[in-house]
């Protein structure tokens, strides 16, 4: 996923910031998961971070899915 992500343009990044369960699940690799699993968790968040989707629509579906995680404040700072 973090691979599709870097290389697959803004179609790829549309699709997955569609997924309101990824954010969550992310997180939960940064608590849970081993050290490759964190480092490929925070790099995916970053690039999601960044990205400015065309439509308000996936900002608020994003925006969401971080607001409603704890850890989420203290990892990733809010979407633009």
């Amino acid at each position: 996923l973090l691979s599709l992500c870097r290389h697959g343009g803004g179609n790829v990044l549309n699709a997955v910031t569609m997924v309101p369960s990824l954010v969550p699940s992310l997180y939960i690799l940064l608590t849970t998961g081993t050290h490759r699993a964190k480092r490929k968790a925070t790099s995916l968040l970053k690039i999601l971070q960044r990205w400015e989707p065309p439509s308000r629509t996936v900002t608020s579906v994003a925006a969401h899915s971080i607001i409603s995680s704890s850890t989420a404040m203290a990892v990733v700072a809010p979407l633009r």
